[in-house]
Parts: structure tokens; C-alpha cells; sequence
């Protein structure tokens, strides 16, 4: 007879050669059971694991173990993962979210309750440049006041991946209206000063193709490349091009942006941007730390 106890067992023996970790294993087994039992980690701690299990639901669990064999990702066999306080929808056409992204969209909003705390200054508009399964703008959107934001505008070069973001925008609740459209960071037009941001946001592409072999093979054969890396010979290729939307009326005086990097090349990506946007148009450039202390982060606010 198939029980929950049999299917723990068999996920470990079949998964501990991929994930060397007993702790993840199980972890993952037992996320496999929330899902197909629709079960909370309370209720399937509490069930006693000698409950039998249907053909069905055995069936579903060994199939996904299957997936799991084949280095797919667990939140794309289960269609979902966690960012925040909500469950975003994400397939094999967008990144799986990452802690580091979370702590993007901190900073971000801690800036804003600082720097306009009440309700006097001019809504704001901000843009989120790759906008992917579009947990940045949702989350936001979550985060900050209604009256605080005029309009959060999400941009990708994806379709599949704006038909993702979509999805998620229309079923997770979020306070301020949020416009995505697909369209490419290098080939976007000049604006009229007046139609530019107050924040710039984004986490494009930044991994030097070699550090592809330090990766597990659930990124590499299941995650976007195009996403994932920037070109060898120019690294800091989107980091440059979004510098140059000063230039195309898209950052509004004593505008924000905030981006994730790579601290392989944090330095040079900053002054990069710095060279470009003109030192004499910059108020404030900063590298900061995420949480492993590693330089994940850029802060640049344009001079008044």
C-alpha cells in the first residue's frame, strides 16, 4: 500500500543523489505532498504518515519526482513560488524570484517612506525595467501607499514572459494599477521630461557567462538564458543603456534608481553608469550589501 510515509521514502532515496542535501530533500518532498494533498506544513505534520494514498495521487507525486530527476525546478512542476507575502505563477519563461530581489524591493520602498512620507508631494510614476513574472511592480503595488503612486509601468522584451506577468497582476492583489507592455530597453524612444519617472527599477541580466559552470543545472537547463546572462564581452551592457535613459527624458529631477548586480563587477558597473550619466546630474551613487554582505546593489538619485 502507498503512503505518505512510502512516498517520503522514495522521494529521498531518488533525490538525495542530485540534492546532497537531506534537509532540502525532505523540504521538497513535503511541498510536493502540500500541493497534491492540498494540505498546509500544519496539517501535514499532524496527518499520520501511515494514510494511504490514492492511485492518482501517487501517480501525480512519482511524476514529479520524475520532473525533479530531470533537474526541473521545483516551483515550475508545482506553477508557483513565493516572493514576499504573496504566490506569483512562474514557468519556464521567467526567473524563479530570488531573497536578493526581495531585498531590492525593500530598499526601495524604505527610500520612498522616507524621502515622502506624507501625502504632499506629487504621486509618484515608476518604472520597472525586465519585469519578468512581475514581482517587482506587484509587490510595490502591495507596499506602497495608492495615493503615494500615480502609475507602475513594467516593461520586458518578453511576450511569453509578459503573458506570465499578466496572469499574476490580474489574480494577486495589489492597491495601485499597474501597466505592463512589451518593449526593449535599447530601443526605447526619447520622452518629454514630463512624462519621465521618479524610479527606475531593475534586476537585468547580470551573470558573466563564465561563472555558468559554478550553477546547478536547474538554472542552467531550465531558467531564460537571455535573463539570466550578460554578454561576456560587455557585462555591464543593460546597466549602461538604462544610465542612458537620463538622456531620453526618462528620469525625472531627484529621480531614483535601484538595481540588482553582480558583485563580481559592481565597481565598474557604478562608474560606468556615473560616466554616463554625468557626474554633475548625480546627487547620490551607491554600492550597498545584501545580506551575505556580497555588493548586490546600485542607488543612484538624480540631482535636483
Amino acid at each position: 500500500m502507498n503512503t505518505i510515509k512510502s512516498f517520503l521514502a522514495n522521494a529521498f532515496d531518488r533525490l538525495i543523489p542530485i540534492y546532497n542535501s537531506p534537509s532540502e530533500v525532505k523540504a521538497i518532498a513535503q511541498a510536493l505532498l502540500m500541493d497534491k494533498l492540498a494540505m498546509s506544513q500544519t496539517d501535514l505534520l499532524l496527518t499520520d504518515k501511515d494514510t494511504p494514498l490514492s492511485e492518482d495521487k501517487w501517480a501525480s507525486l512519482c511524476a514529479a519526482i520524475y520532473r525533479l530527476e530531470q533537474n526541473e525546478p521545483l516551483q515550475y512542476i508545482l506553477g508557483y513560488a513565493y516572493f514576499l507575502d504573496f504566490k506569483l505563477k512562474v514557468s519556464p519563461s521567467v526567473l524563479i524570484p530570488r531573497p536578493e530581489t526581495e531585498e531590492l524591493v525593500h530598499l526601495l520602498t524604505q527610500t520612498v517612506k522616507q524621502e515622502y512620507p506624507s501625502t504632499l508631494h506629487t504621486p509618484l510614476r515608476i518604472l520597472d525595467i525586465g519585469t519578468g513574472s512581475a514581482c517587482i511592480p506587484i509587490a510595490l503595488a502591495r507596499l506602497l501607499r495608492k495615493d503615494a503612486v500615480e502609475a507602475i509601468h513594467a516593461i520586458d522584451v518578453s511576450s511569453e514572459a509578459l503573458q506570465t506577468a499578466q496572469k499574476n497582476i490580474n489574480t494577486i492583489e495589489h492597491n495601485i494599477p499597474i501597466k505592463i507592455q512589451e518593449a526593449n530597453l535599447f530601443t526605447l524612444p526619447v520622452i518629454e521630461r514630463e512624462e519621465g519617472y521618479d524610479i527606475i527599477v531593475s534586476n537585468p541580466p547580470y551573470i558573466h557567462p563564465k561563472e555558468a559552470d559554478e550553477m546547478s543545472k536547474q538554472v542552467l537547463d531550465w531558467e531564460p538564458t537571455t535573463a539570466l546572462f550578460a554578454p561576456s564581452e560587455r557585462p555591464t551592457i543593460f546597466y549602461d543603456e538604462i544610465a542612458r535613459l537620463k538622456h531620453k527624458g526618462y528620469l525625472k529631477n531627484k529621480a531614483h534608481i535601484f538595481l540588482e548586480i553582480n558583485p563580481l563587477y559592481a565597481q565598474e558597473t557604478l562608474n560606468n553608469m556615473r560616466s554616463i550619466i554625468g557626474e554633475n546630474n548625480i546627487h547620490i551613487a551607491d554600492i550597498l550589501n545584501d545580506m551575505y554582505g556580497k555588493e548586490r546593489f546600485i542607488h543612484i538619485q538624480i540631482q535636483e
